[in-house]
């Protein structure tokens, strides 16, 4: 028969260490109450067990934050970005704008000095500038005539040139190959502009040698695209034979376009025109209806004084001195030396 092992529990004294009985009460080493300390130890225990739970929970809390914040974070940058990048923008564009502005201002060899009333035309002036470089021909026309008429920058002749040139480029390079369609061009106003002013630079000389022939060639493009500037000018070389041969026919025709599109200039001119029968035939009444309109939307002192001596002299009109020294007086006060000479006589006359 096996022997059966009774285990029998010991406790020990929390304070000596005594091994006791499962039963004591008391130590009998040092006589500590073991009742009160069981319950003692159990306090403690249950103490230890409550900060092990709150450990634990505090460790979950931490997790759960790091869990929350990996989902929250990338939700506030999305959220936040547009703002932060709304705040560095203007900085940043101010710089990026204040570099290419010194870049475009030393391509052009423009000094700060250069650039007329400073504080309101600088940022204007590379506005037009970066829109010019960037093939834009608006621009590109806007700046050369800026330079040609000295307008907010310093006059410059040569760069005015230079602009209008390449506002201009493609469309005479089109021209010279005869597919050039106006309805299509772009700009087609800056485009007529700009060979105009070419052809008053090749004209008159304007920081290249005088060229007539490529003037007319400039005038002759522009007056395509009805430039009545151009028209007037064409008119003239043909009436003259300058950088042209000459020829009054074709004369009378550019200048009579030139005077149908409304300019006051070509509309005095075709009133000589038909005064003298110079590409065209006499007549008088035309004459008289051509230079009436020189003057109506204009102060064209020729055609006040031609005018004046028809009434003064009764050609083609009822004689009438009264209006002709109206007409006179006009001209006079335009500077036409004939009108002075003429009232001067009339004057001595009576």
């Amino acid at each position: 028969m096996k022997e059966e092992n009774n285990t029998i529990n010991i406790k020990k004294c929390p304070k000596c260490g005594h091994e006791l009985m499962p039963e004591a009460m008391f130590c009998v080493n040092c006589g500590t109450n073991i009742s009160r300390d069981d319950n003692y130890n159990k306090n403690i225990e249950e103490n230890k067990r409550i900060k092990d739970i709150k450990s634990r929970e505090k460790t979950n809390k931490k997790y759960r934050i790091i869990k929350i914040s990996a989902i929250l974070c990338p939700i506030l940058i999305l959220v936040l970005t547009p703002f932060v990048y709304a705040l560095i923008r203007g900085p940043i564009r101010d710089y990026r704008h204040e570099l290419r502005a010194k870049r475009l201002l030393r391509y052009e060899n423009l000094d700060i000095n250069d650039i007329n009333d400073i504080n309101n035309n600088m940022w204007y002036i590379i506005h037009i500038l970066k829109k010019a470089y960037d093939g834009k021909h608006k621009y590109q026309y806007i700046l050369g005539e800026t330079y040609y008429e000295g307008r907010y920058v310093k006059q410059n002749f040569e760069r005015a040139y230079f602009w209008f040139e390449k506002t201009t480029e493609e469309y005479i390079k089109s021209f010279s190959n005869n597919i050039n369609n106006n309805e299509e061009i772009k700009c087609i106003d800056e485009i007529r502009s700009a060979l105009f002013y070419l052809g008053v630079f090749n004209d008159f000389g304007y920081y290249i040698q005088v060229n007539h022939e490529k003037a007319c060639k400039y005038y002759e493009m522009a007056a395509s695209l009805g430039d009545t500037l151009a028209l007037y000018n064409l008119g003239i070389h043909y009436r003259d034979g300058i950088g042209v041969i000459q020829d009054f026919s074709k004369s009378f025709d550019y200048l009579y376009e030139g005077a149908e599109k409304g300019n006051p200039s070509a509309q005095c001119e075709i009133g000589i025109c038909y005064l003298e029968g110079r590409g065209t035939m006499k007549n008088i009444q035309a004459a008289i209806k051509w230079l009436t309109k020189a003057t109506e939307k204009s102060s064209n002192d020729i055609a006040q004084c031609i005018l004046g001596k028809l009434y003064l002299n009764g050609e083609g009109v009822p004689k009438d001195i009264k209006k002709a020294k109206e007409f006179l007086n006009t001209a006079k006060q335009y500077g036409n030396e004939e009108a002075k000479r003429i009232l001067r006589e009339l004057n001595d006359s009576e």
